[in-house]
């Protein structure tokens, strides 16, 4: 839950142009689900990806490849309830933020369709 805070906090407000900060301070979301089997915590970091999306998401730029790298772990070693869950939080993506996360999102989907 820190991280998720931290997280919050950090993306108030927009990244530069030219900076990757989000990238790197996502990175631990992507990893706690490529490397934890555990479906509580695998829940627990889609749930705060959704919120950290759904309250900060116009904010986001260099932090959409870990967001989709995680969501795609979700997808592929996780219960039918996170998988629902992790297309849920990309639905909401494709919806409200398309414009920000096209570049990233078409990779999403790629790595879904393996």
């Amino acid at each position: 839950d820190s991280l998720r805070q931290l997280a919050m906090k950090f993306l108030e407000k927009a990244e530069l142009g030219n900076f990757q900060f989000q990238r790197d301070f996502l990175k631990p979301f992507e990893h706690v689900m490529t490397h934890n089997r555990d479906p509580e915590i695998r829940e627990f970091i889609v749930r705060a990806l959704s919120q950290i999306v759904l309250s900060r998401g116009a904010n986001i730029r260099s932090g959409w490849r870990r967001i989709f790298a995680a969501l795609s772990a979700a997808a592929e070693a996780g219960p039918a309830s996170l998988v629902r869950l992790g297309y849920g939080v990309l639905e909401g993506i494709a919806k409200d933020h398309a414009l920000q996360s096209a570049d990233t999102f078409v990779e999403c989907v790629r790595r879904l369709e393996r």
